[in-house]
């Protein structure tokens, strides 16, 4: 039969024989017949499932669960795929670290709408001058002990201090902390010059208790002060220092990853260049690339200080419009950041994040009350941007 004769009535359908010959039936005939085969199908299986089981009696009508609500119905499909995802202990990392990536941008961003503008500094001026100004005059003090975070500009509508007070959780807080503490104790912290040129690192500038560690740590992978590019000696004093340094750094993977989201959110164009001049650092220097696998920081490297109360200075030998990225912990208490030069005194207490433009802004710590008190500078040396020309810091 032609294609057209199977098109002409849509309730036909051809059934070709073994004789090639073509018979026309009606589909609606099919219907009863199609119907008492099922039955008869029906029946038989449930004479055989009664064979092998026996029967079953049951007083009135089985019970039945009653339907979910689209809500319900909704929450089950979200959790089925929260559990796909996150199940795994990598799936639950990752979970964790977009939590507080997104915790510390959005506290950033809350930080810049509360922004507060400095009629007396310029930054164009003050990296011209790069002068000390002259300590405090109390009558004019400005303090920002709220507990809110703020953004400082200068005159000309540059960002020049970010304050994030409490960026740190309490949980966080005293896991960082107990690190910290075994660390120092295990490497036996003491205060040590390294590489002060202003000599401000010396004990007089470490408060020392009976029962509390005192003294400084640097780690910093790729090390340029003197001579050829190294990791900085307290890495290389002996194999166990090395192995209890790399170790410390994975405990201090998040705090690094939260630098990093908070620094991308305040200052996107240097926290590009910085990115990028550090893939050139890690790629050109395998060493550098070891120890970078263990810990994401952008930033060169980390100064950890016990107890040290830093007095007046600037950091010389970071970029003139770089920033650095302080953070404090543990069992103290009114804690302060002092910077002169805008009479400004921050709170600097367990938990805190400071981001500063160090070189222009001399800063120094006060005095604090309380027990143990442990301090992070994460820094980008100047050297290092000039090792490498064609990435300039913005």
């Amino acid at each position: 039969m032609s294609s057209h004769a199977s098109s002409s009535n849509d309730k036909d359908m051809v059934i070709s024989g073994a004789d090639a010959s073509a018979q026309t039936f009606d589909l609606g005939s099919l219907t009863p017949m199609l119907h008492s085969y099922a039955s008869k199908q029906e029946d038989r299986w449930e004479k055989q499932m009664i064979a092998i089981f026996g029967s079953i009696q049951v007083d009135g009508p089985l019970p039945l669960l009653p339907p979910l609500s689209e809500d319900e119905s909704c929450g089950q499909k979200r959790k089925s795929k929260s559990k796909d995802t996150y199940r795994s202990p990598e799936g639950k990392e990752r979970k964790l670290i977009k939590g507080f990536q997104r915790e510390m941008k959005n506290m950033v961003k809350k930080a810049k709408s509360d922004s507060v503008i400095f009629e007396s500094f310029n930054f164009v001026e003050a990296i011209k001058k790069l002068q000390m100004v002259p300590k405090r005059s109390e009558a004019t003090v400005m303090q920002w002990l709220d507990g809110k975070p703020r953004v400082a500009k200068s005159s000309d509508g540059v960002d020049i201090i970010c304050h994030l007070p409490m960026a740190l959780k309490e949980c966080a807080r005293k896991e960082l902390y107990q690190a910290l503490m075994e660390f120092g104790h295990a490497v036996n912290a003491k205060p040590d010059g390294g590489a002060d040129r202003n000599k401000r690192n010396v004990k007089s500038s470490y408060v020392q208790k009976e029962g509390e560690l005192a003294g400084i740590v640097k780690l910093v992978a790729y090390w340029k002060m003197h001579g050829p590019k190294t990791p900085s000696r307290d890495y290389l004093k002996s194999g166990r220092q090395f192995c209890l340094a790399t170790a410390v750094l994975n405990k201090l993977n998040h705090s690094a990853l939260r630098i990093n989201a908070a620094f991308e959110a305040l200052d996107e164009k240097q926290y590009s260049a910085l990115k990028t001049l550090r893939e050139k650092v890690l790629l050109d220097n395998p060493f550098a690339r070891m120890i970078a696998s263990n810990y994401p920081l952008l930033f060169e490297g980390l100064a950890i200080m016990w107890n040290r109360q830093t007095p007046l200075h600037s950091d010389n030998t970071d970029p003139i419009n770089g920033w650095v990225a302080l953070m404090v912990l543990g069992e103290f208490q009114k804690g302060h950041l002092w910077i002169p030069c805008l009479k400004l005194r921050l709170s600097y207490e367990p938990g805190t994040i400071i981001f500063l433009r160090g070189h222009i802004l001399p800063h120094e710590v006060e005095a604090w009350e309380g027990g143990q008190r442990i301090s992070m500078a994460h820094f980008t040396h100047q050297t290092i941007w000039n090792d490498y020309p064609d990435i300039e810091c913005p």
